[in-house]
């Protein structure tokens, strides 16, 4: 649906072949996603596992929390990144491209397993703002673009080049409280059409 040849590129947090979500939860949907990773050979991988429990947000209402609910929260997002960062250990051995996203200061960056990745491949995430890709929001002034600082991790020179923009000034920005930051969770086509070009290039 984005526009890629079959075989191009496999997203790996949306659906499978029978069009149904993915469970990563489940081993036995993680040995499925990674087989079609190994049988398709996609020239990019890209993944964006679910931030929750790496927010700075979720972080402040920890203590709110039941301790075994956040255990839990915790443990599934983990599990989630680990196996992302298994895959791209694989893209990157074969000779082949991955893209990472997550919030720029969710703690998944922090995550042992994320800093040896970075360093055995001697990479580093670029910090892009969404305001730069057209990500808007609506807030009690009206319409207006939103910052949201978006890490990006990947081992392609030109994806990096084209998604390392930060905000120039000049306007406003929606703060995303109040429930307007779900809405932000789907990529503008901005974004999509960068990521698209950065992948052409390469």
């Amino acid at each position: 649906e984005h526009g890629f040849s079959p075989g191009m590129a496999y997203d790996i947090e949306t659906n499978d072949e029978s069009g149904m979500p993915w469970d990563f939860d489940q081993v036995e949907q993680r040995n499925k996603c990674m087989r079609q990773i190994l049988e398709q050979k996609p020239a990019f991988l890209i993944g964006s596992p679910m931030c929750t429990a790496f927010s700075i947000l979720q972080g402040l209402n920890r203590s709110k929390m039941d301790p075994a609910k956040w255990d839990a929260l915790w443990n599934k997002g983990v599990r989630h990144m680990l196996f992302a960062v298994k895959l791209y250990r694989i893209q990157s051995e074969a000779g082949r491209f991955f893209l990472h996203e997550h919030t720029a200061s969710a703690s998944s960056w922090r995550l042992p397993e994320m800093q040896s990745l970075m360093a055995d491949l001697g990479i580093k995430k670029v910090n892009a703002h969404m305001c730069r890709f057209k990500m808007k929001s609506r807030d009690e002034l009206g319409e207006g673009l939103v910052k949201k600082p978006t890490g990006f991790l990947t081992n392609s020179d030109h994806l990096r080049q084209v998604l390392d923009k930060q905000c120039l000034g000049g306007h406003r920005h929606v703060q995303l409280m109040s429930g307007r930051a779900k809405a932000c969770q789907v990529y503008p086509d901005c974004l999509v059409h960068a990521i698209l070009k950065g992948i052409r290039l390469e």
